[in-house]
């Protein structure tokens, strides 16, 4: 009987261990799930989304939730009519999601922080209000992406570069948008779905995009090359390119220039004063002997002078002393 009741014992812990999980998993996607609900402004058709039910229930799941057994692998939430703001905390605390689609609802202001999300493989968010930049590193963490689809929204600025570090990508639609500047390079072969029309893009089509149609392309006039046909005016390109490129560089070589011209003018000006300094100087120097001769000179005249005037005084004594003595009759 011991034996019976220790096996017993165990069998119901080792149970116990085994569902446990699953109930945990399930009421903490319950609880984030509820809580990316909340952050929505109009979210009446998301009302099978009920605390005390479970979004993976065989019988009467949540809508738009996609489950792989009991854990959320996808959200389908597209042409519900929502619209507010998407809570990425509540979206990222879901370990098991891989595919995210608000499709052809009424979001707007810029892309929300999907990026957090590195297991993601799909992003849905074509027909929305989204606008604005997409940063050049954004995609740099969502190695794993497969399916970007962003058209119908107001995104400006440049395409990421990071689209091309996405070595899976199979799906790319940024289609009617605002995307200007060229083209990056996306060399995937995996790349089998692209469209970039009716947007601002410009420049030469790169090569590796040349398996694409022109309906890929098209309403973009500045684009040329590749299937579309137009031929590049490569000068003028270059120029262009060179022009945006080299716009700081050009900025920072005139400032240099300009301190240049500025150290230039200082050195010469300095240059100018010792100049100056040097040759009034050099001729002090050169007055100097002129007056020390003519010092010299007076110097000698006056000694002569004087030398005179004794010569005279010894001879004026001389010859009153030889009529002293005459008169003496000496």
């Amino acid at each position: 009987m011991a034996i019976i009741h220790v096996l017993g014992s165990s069998l119901f812990f080792y149970v116990f261990l085994l569902i446990f999980p699953i109930i945990t998993s399930s009421v903490s996607e319950s609880e984030a799930l509820l809580k990316l609900k909340g952050s929505f402004t109009n979210a009446t058709a998301l009302d099978s989304w009920r605390p005390g039910t479970e979004p993976c229930a065989k019988v009467k799941p949540w809508v738009g939730v996609i489950c792989d057994k009991t854990v959320v692998s996808a959200l389908r939430l597209g042409h519900l009519g929502l619209s507010g703001t998407i809570d990425i905390d509540a979206l990222a605390s879901l370990s098991g999601l891989r595919s995210i689609g608000f499709m052809s609802n009424a979001f707007s202001g810029p892309i929300p922080e999907f990026h957090r999300m590195g297991a993601l493989k799909a992003l849905f968010l074509s027909k929305n209000q989204f606008s604005g930049e997409i940063p050049s590193d954004y995609f740099t963490k969502l190695l794993g992406l497969k399916k970007v689809w962003l058209a119908g929204n107001r995104f400006s600025g440049p395409i990421p570069s990071s689209l091309g570090k996405l070595s899976h990508l199979m799906e790319l639609h940024l289609e009617d948008n605002q995307f200007s500047g060229p083209i990056p390079s996306l060399v995937q072969q995996s790349l089998i779905s692209l469209d970039l029309s009716n947007n601002n893009l410009e420049g030469q089509i790169p090569s590796g995009m040349a398996k694409f149609p022109s309906n890929a392309f098209k309403g973009n006039p500045g684009l040329c090359g590749g299937s579309l046909g137009k031929p590049c005016n490569t000068s003028a390109q270059s120029l262009s390119i060179t022009a945006e490129t080299n716009g700081p560089r050009r900025t920072i070589f005139i400032w240099v220039l300009v301190a240049s011209a500025v150290v230039f003018l200082l050195m010469t000006a300095g240059i100018f004063v010792l100049k100056q300094r040097q040759d009034r100087f050099d001729l002090v120097i050169e007055d100097s002997p002129s007056i020390h001769a003519s010092s010299i000179r007076k110097k000698d005249f006056d000694t002569g002078r004087d030398g005179l005037s004794s010569s005279h005084r010894i001879e004026s004594s001389r010859k009153g002393s030889s009529r002293f003595a005459r008169g003496l009759g000496i």
